[in-house]
């Protein structure tokens, strides 16, 4: 049986009672290094005379990218992302995996992943495994809108010295339904992956390929649970945007994504198990 939300989110609870200031402590780490990206990406845009950065968490956007300052603003980004704010990202994971399984680790274990070579490029190869796979996604979700919007562009019939045909211009206004639908694609195809990070913490012996291929078939059936889980914080995230929320809000949310990732994990070992059993 999957966890429900409330018991997972009064698992975390419990497991962080004692652990609070600690707690409190990574998430603000985390919330520094994100501010520090963000400062990082706005020195880089003035420095490429750039406006826009481009981010997969807004796909339809990419037509930003037609200037090369904003092609360079992202790839800087990107390479900042790749390098600091993910293995840091994954450290933190680790912590509350950790935690949240009994483990008495110092605020010090959200840098695991930045002290050795080998776990730098696990974490790399991690990111680049998310990567390529949403970039491949977008690509295909979101083929239809680009289509359309560079067939109703008029800087491209202006470069022909024509004016869009009127059939042709009707097509805009689906624009804005094409993009919800590649959302809704992308997010459906990368929500099988969301127990990677789970799967490295439960076994540090399987590989990123593996990972990637277990969670694709762990995940099955609990997918929308997942998605839901995570909608059910909504509340908690509005709340946050008053900013102090976000020292209860951010420790309280990952804490509990690791509890249900790991009930999920183990429901699915023990239905191995129970269907092992019964074939003798």
């Amino acid at each position: 049986m999957l966890p429900t939300n409330a018991a997972a989110k009064s698992t975390a609870r419990v497991t962080l009672k004692k652990r609070w200031p600690a707690a409190i402590a990574v998430s603000l780490i985390l919330l520094i290094v994100f501010i520090i990206e963000i400062y990082f990406q706005q020195l880089v845009l003035i420095i490429a005379k750039g406006d826009y950065v481009w981010s997969p968490l807004q796909p339809q956007n990419i037509i930003y990218l037609n200037q090369w300052s904003n092609v360079l603003a992202t790839v800087v980004s990107t390479l900042f992302c790749f390098t600091i704010t993910f293995p840091l990202v994954l450290g933190v994971l680790r912590w509350f995996w950790r935690t949240t399984g009994g483990a008495d680790d110092s605020v010090g274990g959200v840098f695991y992943y930045f002290s050795s070579r080998n776990n730098y490029l696990l974490s790399v190869k991690v990111f680049w495994g998310f990567f390529w796979r949403a970039v491949a996604v977008m690509a295909v979700a979101f083929l239809p809108y680009v289509i359309v919007y560079v067939a109703t562009s008029p800087e491209v019939y202006a470069l022909f010295g024509k004016s869009i045909p009127l059939g042709i211009s009707s097509l805009s206004s689906i624009a804005d339904f094409l993009i919800v639908l590649g959302l809704v694609g992308l997010i459906a195809f990368i929500i099988r992956y969301y127990l990677v990070p789970s799967i490295l913490f439960w076994d540090e012996t399987v590989s990123v390929h593996d990972a990637f291929k277990y969670s694709a078939v762990v995940s099955n059936g609990s997918k929308g649970a997942y998605f839901y889980f995570v909608i059910s914080f909504i509340g908690w995230f509005v709340l946050s945007m008053l900013a102090v929320p976000l020292l209860f809000t951010v420790p309280y949310f990952l804490a509990s994504v690791t509890v249900f990732s790991r009930y999920v994990i183990n429901h699915y070992q023990r239905m191995q198990n129970i269907a092992s059993q019964s074939k003798f």
